[in-house]
């Protein structure tokens, strides 16, 4: 289970050291590095050979050897004879965990939204960007509805249950093999999803394992227990019903217009090279498209092409600069597009985060009509600035209060630079992001005038 969580996330790793500490107050530390010696050796298998800076927050060799380190220091503390060698291994682990744990700290505490940690082979995300990611929130940042409905009625007896654990742990040692791993387990990842909702599924393995005990002492302790026991079930399962619900409506959303806009457009103008190669081009080699980070990784796989902003942070500050600039900046905008070697601008409707925007780089005494994704994306012309030409709107979109309609979604063309090879593809491929198929979607639904 180990293996596989890391496997699933390099994160997980974090399951190590709760599993050594459970273990050793369980008193069955060979059980826990058997475990985790097991653990390392199948990550290993994967990540060997995999790519990348030894870092936790990085896929590769970090993974094994920190979980191949906590093996070895459960077995060193099996051996009580050996304390010279277990204050070995804990120098030992320390020197091997002091780099990533330094950038680690580092990296949170920062309060520069530029500053790098390239030694530790990552970029200090900015604060401004985690702010607008849900899963980083608190759990219960919006109440408790929500947490109800992902992780059920269960999440109630949590506190309960931990409490009669810690209880028992405390005062029977002849349980405290059993109970070590559950309640610390619990107390643990419960104080890391209280910080930030994304240990969530982590956290639903605990709460699960607490309603069982709950509902296995009320059907073994009470009166028609069993009964009661049923009832607790349903009652916990309730809340999550609407959660069903709602992953049932996500999968139903407008994000199928999104594919095919990105799609769409790279039908019009494919890249100039495979797209399977794109991890091997060189930076700038390949034109590339600005969107909202969180469309980054789709304009990468749907059109090709690399994004000037992605799902990881890269490039934030980047979008934010050019989304929020004001009207006096718009030569500065064309100058950063042509030197990013920037084909394409995707515009939304970013009221929502826009601030957000706006305040991580110094754009906040600009007002929201005059940043430069407002002024654009709500232009009725199809050429808003003399450097950006529209060439493709998304078929969703809303009604204004004028009447008119505003796609969820709007490509411009950079630059004279954009024209030329736009042109190129339509003499050599039949079709370009000008094509007449294209300027009917527009027509449709976009007028020429100017704003």
């Amino acid at each position: 289970a180990v293996a596989g969580a890391v496997l699933i996330w390099q994160g997980a790793v974090f399951l190590a050291p709760i599993v050594a500490v459970a273990m050793v107050f369980g008193r069955k530390p060979r059980t826990g590095a058997a475990i985790l010696l097991i653990a390392a050796m199948l990550v290993a298998l994967f990540a060997w050979n995999y790519p990348g800076p030894l870092t936790y927050l990085s896929f590769g060799r970090f993974q094994p050897l920190f979980l191949a380190l906590w093996a070895g220091l459960l077995f060193l503390a099996a051996v009580p004879r050996w304390g010279i060698a277990l204050a070995s291994g804990a120098g030992l682990a320390a020197a091997f965990l002091w780099s990533p744990i330094a950038d680690g700290v580092r990296h949170l505490l920062s309060a520069s939204t530029s500053e790098g940690l390239a030694a530790g082979g990552y970029d200090a995300s900015p604060k401004e960007w985690l702010q607008l990611i849900f899963e980083y929130r608190p759990l219960f940042h919006a109440g408790l509805e929500g947490p109800l409905s992902e992780l059920s009625g269960g999440l109630l007896l949590v506190p309960a249950v931990a409490a009669v654990w810690g209880y028992r742990f405390w005062a029977r040692p002849h349980e405290r093999a059993r109970l070590a791993l559950p309640l610390i387990a619990t107390l643990a990842v419960g104080a890391m999803v209280v910080s930030q909702r994304r240990y969530v599924y982590y956290f639903a393995v605990m709460v699960a394992v607490t309603l069982a005990a709950a509902v296995i002492a009320v059907a073994r302790s009470v009166p028609r227990g069993k009964w009661i026991a049923a009832g607790m079930v349903v009652l916990a399962l309730a809340p999550t019903v609407r959660s069903l619900g709602r992953q049932t409506h996500i999968a139903a959303a407008a994000g199928e217009d999104v594919f095919w806009t990105l799609e769409t457009l790279a039908a019009l103008d494919p890249p100039s090279v495979d797209p399977r190669r794109l991890g091997a081009i060189a930076p700038g080699d390949e034109p590339g498209v600005l969107a909202p980070w969180s469309l980054g990784h789709l304009v990468t796989l749907l059109t090709g092409r690399p994004a000037v902003a992605d799902n990881f942070g890269y490039g934030f500050e980047r979008q934010s600069w050019v989304y929020t600039a004001p009207p006096a900046e718009d030569r500065e905008v064309e100058r950063k597009l042509e030197g990013w070697n920037c084909r394409y601008v995707i515009t939304a409707d970013l009221d929502a985060v826009s601030d957000a925007y706006a305040r991580a780089v110094g754009h906040a005494d600009v007002p929201s009509d005059l940043r430069f994704v407002n002024r654009i994306h709500r232009s009725r012309s199809s050429r808003p600035l003399e450097f950006l030409e529209l060439v493709l709107v998304s078929r969703s979109g809303s009604r204004m209060p004028d009447g008119s309609f505003l796609p969820r979604l709007k490509v411009f063309r950079v630059g004279a630079r954009a024209e030329a090879a736009a042109k190129g593809a339509s003499e050599g491929k039949g079709r370009s992001a000008a094509s007449p198929e294209l300027a009917q979607v527009i027509a449709g639904r976009f007028s020429s005038e100017d704003s």
